[in-house]
């Protein structure tokens, strides 16, 4: 699911700033991730995500399109503190 979510991440130029489609698209994602259960789910999906190449390149797009997440994108958070 996350690596449909943020595949237009996957379009930029490495160590460079991300797409707009790619912070939209983080964007849209944290907004539909509503109630705890909705965030402890995608938090395990980007987690499952951000551990594979070519995604884990991706761990620090959410600021760098300044965006305030509810759901961290962490390879080593506990999904389950998310509320």
């Amino acid at each position: 699911m996350a690596k449909d979510i943020v595949k237009p991440c996957l379009r930029g130029v490495p160590g460079q700033m991300p797409t707009l489609d790619c912070c939209v698209a983080i964007v849209d994602a944290d907004r539909q991730a509503i109630g705890t259960q909705g965030r402890q789910d995608l938090c395990e999906c980007y987690k499952a995500a951000i551990k594979s190449s070519p995604y884990n390149k991706i761990i620090n797009f959410p600021q760098l399109c300044r965006i305030p997440l509810a759901v961290p994108m962490s390879p080593t958070i506990d999904c389950k503190t998310i509320r």
